[in-house]
């Protein structure tokens, strides 16, 4: 897993929260035909901190909608959830509001 600097590469054994991060998500349909959750699109993904307190902020569920200009996170089974798959291997579900910033970011 690559750092939000790009300078060093992570081995996922390395993780301390590999059963709360998210390596995989629903992701919303592109005008293309393409689908994927690019998490660079997600701002709470790209911070850089290790505030804990800030790790408890929901992630923004803006631009969930089809077709997407770009990749972002899809709410797509009954309109107000996605599923997800962790870093750990286990897969789960979120409703919207309930993913935190810890769950995108590897650095909380």
């Amino acid at each position: 897993i690559a750092n939000p600097t790009g300078k060093r590469l992570l081995r996922m054994g390395s993780l301390q929260r590999a059963s709360q991060i998210i390596l995989m998500a629903d992701g919303a349909q592109q005008a293309h035909g393409g689908a994927n959750s690019e998490f660079y699109s997600v701002p709470e993904a790209n911070s850089g901190t290790t505030n804990s307190s800030a790790g408890d902020t929901p992630i923004g569920v803006t631009n969930d909608v089809d077709p997407a200009t770009g990749g972002y996170l899809r709410y797509r089974h009954g309109g107000d959830s996605l599923n997800v798959v962790f870093v750990d291997g286990h897969v789960g579900m979120f409703k919207k509001g309930e993913i935190l910033a810890r769950n995108m970011n590897i650095y909380y």
